[in-house]
């Protein structure tokens, strides 16, 4: 959303490590996320979508997952509003 807001093109990917290095580019506070390991959870979003890949999650990388995007949460939420004043 953060990157639709401020007219950033960036193709079909769901690779975290690409799309936080572009927020980057319009804000360096998003620098955090790299440092939270954020872009370590692409591989569990590849297994959730496409459970026959032979990648197997367990209960653990699960819940660390799950904390490492609540900790994602936090930074990024109002930054689009914050940062730019869209007119219509």
């Amino acid at each position: 959303a953060y990157l639709v807001f401020h007219n950033k093109h960036f193709g079909k990917t769901h690779n975290l490590s690409q799309l936080i290095d572009l927020c980057i580019e319009i804000d360096q506070e998003f620098q955090q996320l790299h440092e939270l390991d954020i872009d370590q959870l692409y591989p569990l979003a590849i297994e959730a979508r496409y459970p026959d890949t032979g990648i197997e999650v367990t209960i653990d990388e699960a819940r660390e997952a799950i904390e490492k995007a609540k900790k994602a949460i936090v930074p990024s939420q109002g930054r689009s509003s914050t940062r730019k004043t869209k007119r219509v």
